[in-house]
């Protein structure tokens, strides 16, 4: 429902929506995660996704540019992700 709102947001103000994704991995099986990727890849919008195991989402996002931010101890920590 989100994802369609965006869409219909984005074709009515030719702007693009900041999709906030929280634990991705949680609900969904690794097929139906990489779908949501391709869609929200598709809308060329910002997205930020949490997540607790980076092995399962790190695959999910291609090319596109990412920054891992990490929580560690309090502290937070960024990094560039490879390609």
């Amino acid at each position: 429902m989100v994802l369609a709102q965006g869409i219909l947001l984005g074709q009515d103000r030719s702007s693009t929506a900041i999709y906030l994704v929280d634990d991705l991995s949680a609900e969904l099986d690794q097929e139906h995660q990489a779908a949501i990727a391709e869609l929200l890849l598709q809308q060329g919008g910002q997205v930020l996704v949490t997540g607790t195991d980076l092995n399962r989402l790190e695959g999910l996002w291609g090319n596109a540019s990412r920054k891992l931010f990490h929580v560690e101890q309090g502290q937070i920590r960024q990094q560039e992700l490879s390609e």
